[in-house]
């Protein structure tokens, strides 16, 4: 069992947490949000993501994991290994801002014993680790980077199942060091150097989020050419080298991860002289894709949006999260309101940010009162449920659909609307 310090308790760094623990570490988790400490410490979870609350009731009876707002009331560095899981938000310029986690680890070097290590979780620009090296050497504190499969939603299941685990370091004691924490779990392993498995954390995203630009390029030219997406999404997901997963079109992609990543892999690349062209291209496409997505809504309201009513189901990037960062069900519906849209929107979990001047319901249903069209932007399970009977009822007699997820039956759906548009049919 290894003494496990955890800085930084959003996302990553909780779930990191909770997972080292379970795994029957002794877990210190650490935050400078003293409203997120008080939350876990009164034993709830600031966010959704199933299975994480049940898991912290476990642990905290056990008392396997305990949690701090400040550094002061560390006692001792007694730790063998502190993980850095603080934001790397993106500046201006595309490139990632490593200020917190600079501090995280000139923090450290001050608190930990000689011999501990600390382990960089926190997404960070291809070669940010080995700069931290030298401030570390006069403590003799070793220096790893672990980077995070994890997907909102299913972070448990990623957590405890992964598909593999990598870790950079310069020395391989070292990386062995971080591995034996995660003994017990059956996945392939990775190691290699510091800035390798950078690089494996941005290619990673980037290289998904240019296979999702690419479906939602594909669906949109199979609805102008008459192809049925499902039909050519399966003839391509039967060839091994492609596979059936990442194949499912959308309105765009978002979330905290891919847009940071991708404009952050760009930045660095351009900084280097050595451009990533296809991750751009992805970028762009995946902002030309929501674009479009609302022209072929308004044309077919007559080319314009002004006073229309418009329902929204799904606020968060994907279903089974409340996270709404870089949502392209969010900036879609800001574009609407921006066109003179009448909004309203319903999500099980998120919540709309203030600044959005749109109605959020209290049910699906609701958000589809006298609406001249229906966006469905996240898949929600609830929403596959409703009867398409009922939300005609609710709706204007000539209203639309717009099936965005392929959330919806389609043919119980056609029935009951004569305007119904799936993007993967």
């Amino acid at each position: 069992m290894a003494k496990v310090l955890v800085v930084g308790l959003g996302y990553v760094g909780l779930m990191s947490s909770i997972g080292l623990a379970k795994l029957g570490h002794s877990v210190t988790g650490i935050d400078i949000n003293p409203s997120r400490v008080s939350t876990l410490k009164g034993g709830s979870i600031p966010f959704h993501e199933p299975a994480l609350k049940e898991l912290l009731d476990e642990l905290m009876q056990g008392g396997a994991v305990s949690w701090v707002e400040n550094y002061e009331e560390l006692t001792d560095g007694d730790f063998d290994l502190a993980f850095v899981c603080v934001a790397t938000p993106s500046g201006p310029s595309g490139s990632a801002d490593t200020s917190m986690v600079e501090d995280a680890v000139i923090r450290l070097k001050g608190l930990l014993r000689k011999g501990s290590v600390i382990v960089i979780r926190s997404t960070v620009p291809v070669g940010t680790s080995l700069r931290y090296l030298p401030l570390l050497e006069p403590q003799d504190i070793q220096l790893a980077f672990n980077p995070e499969f994890l997907s909102e939603g299913t972070a448990v299941k990623d957590f405890f199942n992964p598909e593999r685990i990598v870790v950079g370091a310069e020395e391989a004691s070292t990386a062995a060091r971080v591995l034996t924490l995660y003994e017990g779990l059956d996945a392939p392993t990775v190691v290699c150097d510091l800035t390798s498995a950078e690089t494996v954390k941005h290619a990673s995203n980037s290289f998904l989020a240019l296979r999702l630009s690419f479906v939602n390029e594909l669906a949109m030219l199979c609805k102008a050419v008459g192809a049925n997406y499902s039909d050519v999404s399966k003839g391509m997901g039967l060839d091994s080298r492609i596979g059936m997963q990442f194949l499912n079109p959308g309105p765009g992609w978002g979330g905290s991860c891919f847009p940071k990543d991708t404009l952050e892999l760009v930045a660095t690349a351009r900084k280097l002289g050595s451009p990533m062209t296809t991750i751009e291209a992805a970028v762009t496409s995946n902002q030309l894709h929501m674009a479009n997505s609302l022209r072929l809504v308004s044309s077919a309201l007559g080319g314009n949006f002004a006073g229309k009513v418009i329902a929204v189901w799904g606020l968060s990037f994907k279903a089974g999260t409340d996270d709404i960062r870089e949502s392209p069900a969010v900036a879609m519906a800001e574009d609407l309101v921006r066109q003179g849209a009448i909004v309203k929107s319903y999500d099980p979990m998120a919540k709309a940010p203030a600044s959005l001047a749109l109605h959020q319901k209290e049910s699906a249903i609701e958000a589809c009162a006298n609406a001249n069209a229906l966006l469905v932007l996240a898949d929600w399970p609830e929403f596959s449920n409703l009867s398409a009977k009922q939300v005609r009822e609710a709706m204007e007699p000539d209203a639309h659909i717009f099936d965005f997820r392929s959330a919806l039956d389609e043919v119980s759906w056609k029935l009951n609307f004569n305007n119904f548009w799936r993007i993967s049919s």
